[in-house]
């Protein structure tokens, strides 16, 4: 599974630094794509950067989630994108034109939903493994809809394939310090007698 990860990564990094080099580098988009480089020269080895990828993503979810919402400030407001849900709700129809247009409201919410759960569990560490294939998942129906809808700047603007194939490379990893599912497997080893009662690191 890792080989194929790391296949995939590299795809999508070349493909992403041919855009780059035709379009012109924006800030969030090389920030992005370089630390997606790194993990994968690290083959997802350094512990450290797997809690790097994964709150990096978590955040990006949330955010997007609380742009819809209205949190981050009305339709217009610098920094968003949407606003509020009417207008994630027409986005939603641009980018899925394979299909009646009747379904963008429900697509919205089950987007919403999914990236809502998806962020809170890569933010906290629950069930990490399983949260980075549903974001891999995601990000790849959101960039092959972008592709079939959109011109092709929108998913290389947002770096959508380079992040799949990291979640997919994430979910390959063998450990996940710092999180929910790391602190629950120390408490039960110690239940259990296998670490001295003094530990108390999550990593």
């Amino acid at each position: 599974m890792q080989r194929l990860a790391l296949g995939t990564i590299w795809l999508a990094l070349l493909v992403q630094s041919i855009w780059f080099a035709v379009h012109g580098p924006a800030a969030y988009g090389v920030t992005v794509t370089a630390i997606v480089l790194v993990f994968a020269i690290s083959r997802g080895r350094w512990l450290w950067l797997t809690v790097v990828v994964r709150i990096l993503m978590a955040a990006g979810f949330l955010e997007s989630v609380a742009d819809r919402l209205g949190l981050l400030g009305g339709p217009g407001t610098a920094g968003t994108s949407w606003g509020d849900f009417r207008h994630f709700t027409d986005y939603t129809r641009s980018i899925s034109t394979f299909v009646p247009g009747s379904w963008a409201p429900t697509l919205a919410v089950t987007a919403t939903v999914a990236e809502a759960t998806l962020g809170l569990a890569l933010l906290f560490g629950a069930w990490p493994r399983l949260a980075a294939f549903g974001a891999t998942a995601l990000l790849s129906v959101y960039g092959l809809s972008m592709t079939l809808s959109v011109p092709a700047a929108e998913q290389f603007k947002y770096v959508v394939f380079p992040l799949a194939t990291a979640m997919l490379l994430l979910a390959t990893s063998k450990r996940y310090p710092f999180s929910l599912e790391a602190l629950l497997a120390r408490m039960a080893a110690r239940r259990r007698g296998d670490l001295q009662p003094t530990a108390s690191h999550i990593g």
